[in-house]
Parts: structure tokens; sequence; C-alpha cells
């Protein structure tokens, strides 16, 4: 009994990883499976609203993070043409009026939006400056990497994309989508504390 209660103590105690470390899988799992049958054995109503409650969690998140990168998505395309048009320097009121004739747009308006977004990722997210999927392929494997998906990373990453999009370089914004996601889906699951456990969130 004693052995059984010591084992529960040390699968409930939560390891704090470190950047650049490995997530035990098997202790994580364990401490998973653990977590469950505490949750199944509780008695009357909430032993059987708990289950259902925790494994609801994980759909919040996945929902929420399918909504939060739809809107990102809407939200960078519509940027990505306003800036286009105010680099071109579209002309609003007439469209048969000339570049010059109506208004002069943003002198070198390309390394002006490129030119920042490099300032904004050097400055201030340096895990921002490329798509990011073979890090996320690292993470999904057990590689940590907290500071990858930081909220600072998914702010710059999504501002620097729209700005090097709207530049004119030839870039697309759908690979970058995907670091952020990841950033959105991490910070959700700290929210719901599905960080507690990392077993709990391959279930």
């Amino acid at each position: 009994m004693t052995f059984g209660r010591t084992r529960m103590t040390l699968l409930a105690t939560t390891i704090p990883y470190a950047d650049g470390s490995t997530i035990d899988w098997q202790r994580e799992e364990a401490a998973e499976r653990e977590r469950k049958r505490t949750l199944q054995a509780q008695r009357g109503l909430r032993g059987t609203i708990a289950p259902i409650l925790d494994s609801s969690r994980i759909w919040i998140v996945i929902v929420l993070t399918g909504v939060g990168i739809g809107v990102a998505g809407a939200w960078l395309d519509v940027l990505v043409k306003w800036l286009g048009d105010l680099r071109e320097g579209r002309c609003a009121y007439g469209f048969f009026y000339n570049q010059v004739a109506c208004c002069s747009g943003l002198d070198a308006g390309e390394i002006a939006f490129a030119g920042s977004a490099a300032v904004l990722v050097k400055t201030y997210a340096p895990y921002a400056f490329h798509t990011g999927i073979p890090e996320i392929k690292a993470i999904l494997s057990g590689y940590v990497f907290d500071a990858f998906l930081s909220p600072w990373t998914l702010l710059i990453k999504a501002l620097g994309l729209a700005l090097a999009v709207a530049s004119g370089l030839s870039l697309g914004k759908e690979g970058p989508l995907v670091h952020v996601a990841c950033c959105m889906a991490f910070l959700l699951s700290r929210v719901f504390k599905l960080r507690q456990n990392e077993g709990g969130l391959d279930s």
C-alpha cells in the first residue's frame, strides 16, 4: 500500500522540462494513466462529470485553435492586400489615375516593409525567422522548445509575415501559418492546464 501511494505521489509530481531537453514519454504516459484511473475511481455525480469535463478540454483547445488560426489567416489576408495597395499607391477614388497623378504611395515601399519585418524578427522574436516546420516536427517528437512557441513569437511571426508578403517578396504565408497555429495551440493548452502532463496532449 505504501509503495502504491509513493508511486502515485511520484507520478503526480510535475517535471519542469527545460528548453533543449527531451520529454520522458514513458513516465508521462504512466502519469496520465494514473490520473485517469483516479478520475474514474471517483463516486457519485462527480465521478460521472469529471471524466467528461477532463476529456472535453482537448477538444476545446482544438476548436479554439481552429477558430484562432481562421481569424488570424483572414486578418493576414486583409492586411497583406491593404499593405500591397499602399505600396503600389492604388487610387481609391479614381481607378483611371496613374500613380503619379493620384498619389505617390510609399517611396521604396518594398524595402520599408521587408526591412520592418527583418528588424521586428531580429529584435523581438529571433525564432520567427522562417517557416518553423522542422522545429515543429522536433517538438512533436518530444523535444522541449517553449521559447519557439512563445506569445512574442506568435505576435511577431504574424505581423512580420504580413509585412514580408506585402513587400512583394516571393513568399507564401501558408507554411508560416503552421507555426502560428502551433503557437496558438501551445498557449491555449497552457490556459486549460494541459501542460501539467505531456502525456495528456497525445490522448
